[in-house]
């Protein structure tokens, strides 16, 4: 639904970027979930941000016993 991100350092050609995003919050009731992301190269913090994605609901699966 939504995203914003803010690069604060830069990244070179040939280097990894490792990325990570948290679940921060989720509302069932507007079926969102609140995200918060990182990326780094090495120890560095090269990207930073925040989303919310809309999440389907669906039926519960069934018990198996």
């Amino acid at each position: 639904m939504s995203q914003d991100m803010k690069f604060v350092k830069p990244v070179h050609l040939g280097e990894t970027v490792r990325a990570r995003v948290t679940v921060t919050e989720i509302d069932q009731e507007k079926q969102r979930m609140y995200l918060d992301g990182e990326c780094c190269v090495g120890e560095t913090v090269v990207a930073l941000g925040r989303g919310v994605v809309w999440v389907p609901k669906r039926d519960k699966a069934p018990v198996s016993r």
